[in-house]
């Protein structure tokens, strides 16, 4: 038991730019931190890449075993990607086990649902990244009808209390799934984490005049999905408002999703097209260096876990602005390193973000000390040991089995 652990990670991406998102970023950070043997199990958006067997795949630099479970082009889906993953991982439950991984690593609980559904001979972790149930504003229309929601919450509460071990996110999930009463030995709170080596303060002054903002701009940014729960609407909304009191105010959104053309369709309505720019998604290497340029950052999501764009902002001292929820309050503290707003009203936001455009240093100071509670080395050796007392446990039962 003293070799490190071999670890199998499922999740429905290419573990290199598809889907961008959180969950995304932290399993890229676990990779580049955590100390084990990895492989991983997900899809391709390659049209050459190796699809239903074991090949390998090399991210920054490093070579993985890579299971791709079928081939998947960017464009919207029929079906939707965690649902169609689920369905490939029940046919390839054997495949899977066949990595000889001690212990899978499931960052969704649908990942898991195949595993402890008929069974299993390896244990199973879930990360949970979030409570509130994804299909409230799923893009598909009837994913959000509450019988699908309802069936989505009885897979959510089976995963969960046969998992043997539940990751949350946050302490609002921490509390969910005691609220399902699972017990806490099997329940580990570990923040989401920021790449300090990447997110830091860089020169503002040179990365302005690169991507061409003015010294007297002033550069409001979101980096995300442009999807329903970002409530993004809002956001349109109140810089407009605040148009009229920083006329040299400019809106940034880095990300793309299915609410892209409704957004600019509402920035033309609302006369501030020419100041609102849609740059798409953005490498995650060079997010640091846009990140920098602004003056806020601005979240007005309706529901989240805790999401990383947050820290990474934080992480490179730009006041962040954000709606109060999941567990977001946990990490701002409103007035001291950052501005929360409970009220969805576009002049409150306003005034908000006119809070954050005039915050004092103090507050920048205060989110770069707050962030060192949330570093990716400290977070992956905590995931680490939990796998490796995973591992334990899975071993000493073998051994009493065998006696």
């Amino acid at each position: 038991m003293c070799s490190r652990p071999k670890v199998c990670i499922i999740s429905p991406c290419n573990f290199e730019d598809f889907p961008i998102g959180g969950t995304l970023t932290l399993i890229q950070n676990l990779l580049k931190y955590m100390q084990c043997e990895k492989m991983l199990v997900g899809l391709s958006t390659s049209s050459k890449a190796e699809v239903g067997r074991w090949s390998r795949q090399t991210i920054e630099d490093k070579i993985y075993p890579f299971l791709s479970l079928f081939r998947l082009n960017k464009t919207k889906q029929i079906i939707p990607i965690r649902l169609k993953f689920c369905l490939y991982l029940m046919f390839s439950n054997k495949k899977v086990k066949s990595s000889g991984a001690d212990v899978l690593y499931a960052h969704t609980p649908d990942a898991a649902f195949p595993f402890l559904l008929f069974g299993r001979s390896l244990p199973i972790i879930v990360h949970l990244h979030g409570s509130s149930n994804p299909l409230i504003h799923s893009r598909y229309s009837w994913a959000r009808l509450r019988f699908f929601q309802r069936i989505y919450s009885k897979l959510l509460k089976f995963v969960i209390n046969r998992a043997d071990r539940v990751i949350a996110v946050d302490g609002e999930t921490f509390n969910f799934c005691r609220g399902l009463n699972l017990c806490e030995e099997k329940l580990t709170l570990i923040p989401n984490c920021v790449d300090r080596d990447l997110f830091k303060p860089l020169d503002r002054q040179k990365l302005r005049q690169q991507r061409g903002f003015g010294n007297s701009d002033k550069v409001v940014l979101y980096v995300g999905r442009l999807g329903k729960a970002k409530g993004l609407e809002l956001l349109i909304e109140s810089f407009a408002l605040l148009r009229n009191e920083v006329p040299n105010s400019k809106l940034v959104l880095a990300g793309d999703g299915e609410e892209k053309t409704y957004l600019k369709k509402k920035s033309r309505q609302l006369q501030i097209a020419e100041h609102v720019e849609f740059i798409g998604q953005t490498e995650h290497k060079t997010l640091p260096g846009l990140i920098n340029c602004a003056d806020v950052y601005v979240l007005t999501s309706k529901c989240e876990g805790l999401p990383l764009a947050l820290l990474e902002a934080m992480s490179c001292g730009v006041p962040v602005v954000s709606a109060n929820v999941g567990g977001i309050a946990e990490v701002i503290k409103d007035g001291v390193n950052g501005f929360l707003f409970d009220v969805r009203d576009a002049k409150h936001v306003m005034n908000r973000i006119l809070e954050g455009l005039n915050c004092s240093r103090q507050i920048r100071k205060n989110a770069l000390v707050t962030i060192q509670g949330y570093l990716a080395e400290t977070a992956s050796q905590k995931i680490t040991d939990v796998v490796n007392d995973v591992r334990r446990k899975k071993h000493k039962c073998e051994t009493v089995a065998k006696t």
